[in-house]
């Protein structure tokens, strides 16, 4: 299970919290709550994808689940939502080792890696997934791609 909660952070943090400056670093957002807000020195946001690593056996399909879920711990409604993802020998390279089959279907985006693109790519890769829902662009997860040669194939 893959649970997105920094997704719907994100949202707020981009869109509704536009806290306005109370007293000694206190801040109010537009809802009404007050908390303690720094005033000086280095802040940082994170929001990285989750890292899934795949281990690929050359020529064999894969397909697996990603379950995106809210902050609040509800299914995502993943209406309108797009997804794609692909694999590449290195984040910088131009060519698409392979794409990823994917599907959406509630709150799971469906994933496949078909055996005649498994048995194509190189030894070493990496991939990740993106979801756009609502303009946002969100990387739900990321990694690296081992793919082990096959011995069992059509002689050629």
């Amino acid at each position: 299970m893959i649970r997105d909660t920094g997704f719907q952070e994100q949202i707020l943090a981009q869109r509704r919290l536009r806290a306005e400056s109370l007293s000694a670093g206190l801040a109010r957002s537009p809802g009404g709550g007050i908390g303690v807000m720094p005033l000086s020195g280095p802040q940082s946001i994170e929001r990285v994808p989750i890292i899934v690593n795949l281990l690929l056996y050359a020529g064999d399909d894969l397909g697996f689940a990603l379950l995106v879920y809210d902050a609040d711990g509800s299914d995502s409604d993943l209406s309108g939502a797009t997804v794609r993802a692909q694999i590449r020998a290195n984040p910088a390279a131009q060519q698409v080792a392979g794409e990823v089959l994917c599907t959406i279907d509630g709150n799971a985006v469906q994933l496949h890696i078909l055996g005649t693109v498994s048995q194509n790519l190189p030894g070493a890769a990496v991939w990740d997934c993106e979801m756009t829902r609502g303009g946002m662009v969100t990387t739900l997860v990321a990694g690296t791609v081992r793919t082990t040669a096959d011995v069992t194939r059509d002689v050629v």
